[in-house]
C-alpha cells in the first residue's frame, strides 16, 4: 500500500541521547535522563525522519519519561530547515512537564502544531488524526 499511512517495519533506533522508534511518519523519541537537547539532536532527529519519510509529512512525540533539558531555541531553528515535520506533540503526565511543554510551547517555530498530551496513545491519536487530515489536502 502506498501513501502517507503505509505500513513500516517498526524501527527502534539507540542514540547516545536516547532511542528513537520509528512507524508510520510518526517518530516517538525518549530523550535520556539528563540528557542536553540542542541543535546537534534535533539534527539527528530530523536525519532520521528523512531517511525513513522521504520528504513526506511526519510527526514527532516527544514522550517525557525523564528528566532532561532542552533549548527551546531549537525550535525555531529546526522549522526553518524542516518543512515536512506537520507537529510536535509532548506527552506530559507529570504537572512540572506539562509547565514546562507551556513554555516550550512559546518557543514553537512556523509551520508546524504543537499538542500537549497526557499520554501516548493520546497523542498518537491526535497525531494520526493531524497527518490523516493533511493527507486529504
Amino acid at each position: 500500500m502506498s501513501g502517507l499511512f503505509r505500513c513500516l517495519d517498526m524501527e527502534n533506533l539507540q542514540f547516545d541521547f536516547g532511542q528513537l522508534i520509528v512507524d508510520d511518519h510518526i517518530i516517538t523519541g525518549e530523550i535520556s535522563q539528563g540528557h542536553h537537547v540542542d541543535i546537534d539532536v534535533v539534527s539527528k532527529i530530523i536525519q532520521t525522519a528523512n531517511k525513513f519519510f522521504h520528504g513526506e509529512p511526519w510527526a514527532y512525540i516527544s514522550n517525557r519519561k525523564h528528566s532532561f533539558s532542552s533549548n527551546p531555541m531549537v525550535h525555531q531553528a529546526a522549522s526553518k530547515f524542516e518543512k515536512n515535520m506537520l507537529v510536535f506533540a509532548v506527552v506530559a503526565q507529570r504537572p512540572l512537564t506539562q509547565n514546562v511543554a507551556e513554555i516550550e510551547k512559546q518557543f514553537k517555530g512556523q509551520g508546524y502544531d504543537f499538542i500537549i498530551c497526557n499520554s501516548l496513545p493520546e497523542a498518537m491519536e491526535r497525531v494520526k488524526r493531524i497527518l490523516k487530515t493533511a493527507s486529504k489536502g
